[in-house]
């Protein structure tokens, strides 16, 4: 700066936040982000997606957490004392509390165990009324649960979707019974698939 006859500057340099695939950095437009205005139950399962490495990068950037704690962690998990799942949980809390309280961190992880551990289906989900003779690709695009039919193709050949509680295999026609059924895509969406208005009456 003083050869150009400028006043010096002081230049901060921060660490890089890797996004959730803990290979890119964290940004919206990549879809890795996780946004500090999110539900609690999104940011904390959105946290709990991370790799086991990342979580000790996360609690470096994203804590108060001194190195001499994160240390202790690391070398907890590796030796077994600590199950990484339960370091994950603390983190994923932690974060939720300081964007939210710490009242819903406690809510969102005890929501996160009876959906995702337990199997449960969460309180409040969507509805979706299916018409007449309706495809399996196709309720999944139109309640935008896939972005394409080719997206959900992936889906079902990746065994990611269950309706009723049954793995779908194919494209078969829908057909919820009178009171409904329960279509999960992967482990976090949730969809209650109703019959036609006219079955239903």
């Amino acid at each position: 700066m003083r050869e150009y006859d400028l006043e010096p500057q002081v230049a901060l340099t921060m660490p890089l936040l890797e996004g959730l695939n803990g290979t890119e950095k964290m940004s919206k437009s990549l879809g890795n982000a996780v946004g500090v205005t999110e539900p609690p139950d999104e940011m904390f399962g959105k946290l709990m997606s991370i790799s086991d490495d990342l979580t000790f990068r996360y609690y470096e950037l994203l804590t108060d957490r001194t190195p001499a704690e994160i240390t202790v962690l690391r070398k907890g998990v590796a030796d077994g004392t600590l199950h990484p799942k339960h370091v994950k949980q603390a983190l994923a809390a932690q974060i939720v509390a300081d964007f939210h309280s710490p009242d819903e961190a406690a809510s969102a992880r005890e929501r996160f165990e009876s959906v995702f551990a337990k199997g449960a289906v969460p309180d409040e989900i969507p509805s979706f009324s299916a018409p007449p003779s309706l495809q399996m690709l196709d309720l999944l695009t139109s309640a935008g649960l896939a972005g394409s039919r080719s997206e959900g193709r992936r889906l079902i050949a990746q065994g990611a979707v269950s309706f009723d509680g049954n793995r779908v295999l194919h494209d078969l026609p829908v057909a919820p019974p009178p009171g409904g059924a329960v279509l999960r895509v992967g482990k976090r969406r949730f969809l209650r698939v109703l019959p036609p208005p006219a079955a239903m009456s």
